[in-house]
């Protein structure tokens, strides 16, 4: 479970469009998802009772816990990161991570894995268009979830 916790929820996701290479949190997808969950189930059940509104919000605060407050209380561990994008930001970031890390590659184990991850980040974004799904789709479900919204009221 904690090995999804963290790559859902952790770090950046990058992704490239038009040239450009964009980051934005990973969080961002599935608490945007389960907001509009919330929005749109509450437009179909209604609000009745307070116990029906809490149920249909529960996956939403889920999503803000485990994005925002999960990793100030349970850090995570370079040897726990099991994509590269990840890994790549880790090491490139130390600063924002802030925990106190054992497994944080260290002198020259250091300069392999940045050497490691910078060639695999350079060949990956070495095209025009990349992961652009993935990187777009809290404004796809954005859109998506407003029209539905609309077409429901």
């Amino acid at each position: 479970m904690r090995n999804w916790i963290i790559i859902t929820f952790f770090l950046y996701r990058e992704f490239k469009i038009f040239g450009k290479t964009i980051s934005r949190l990973r969080a961002a997808t599935p608490t945007v998802i389960a907001f509009f969950f919330g929005v749109i189930s509450q437009t179909i059940i209604g609000s009745e009772h307070w116990l029906v509104i809490l149920i249909e919000w529960i996956p939403f605060i889920i999503c803000i816990i485990l994005g925002f407050y999960y990793y100030k209380y349970k850090p995570v561990k370079y040897d726990e990161l099991i994509d590269w994008q990840q890994q790549f930001k880790y090491l490139s970031k130390p600063d924002q991570i802030g925990t106190k890390d054992e497994t944080f590659p260290d002198g020259v184990y250091y300069t392999i894995e940045m050497k490691r991850l910078d060639k695999i980040h350079f060949n990956y974004f070495s095209e025009d268009n990349v992961d652009v799904i993935k990187g777009l789709a809290p404004t796809l479900v954005t859109i998506i979830g407003a029209i539905i919204y609309v077409l429901l009221q």
